[in-house]
């Protein structure tokens, strides 16, 4: 029962830092980067985001790092408590 609330907890505090990036990457003026045609691939968003929002990339990659390892500590965790209980 206090398991599935810390979950919706965690759920719900993901969706609102998602809302927060997404209204900064969307609404901020942090950056005025535009594109002039030509290949659009992952070479040229690379580039487009390390030009102007270095930091911001950085945090994002740091969260999603934080993300894999707190899932896969789950992940241990759950299967752990599934061994012991055979």
């Amino acid at each position: 029962m206090a398991g599935s609330v810390w979950r919706q907890a965690g759920a719900l505090g993901a969706a609102g830092l998602l809302a927060i990036l997404a209204y900064a990457a969307l609404r901020g003026d942090f950056a005025h980067a535009t594109f002039n045609g030509g290949t659009f691939g992952a070479a040229a968003v690379g580039r487009l985001i390390f030009a102007h929002d270095a930091l911001a990339a950085e945090a994002v990659a740091a969260l999603v790092l934080a993300a894999l390892a707190g899932a896969t500590a789950a992940w241990r965790v759950r299967e752990r408590e599934r061994d012991r209980s055979r």
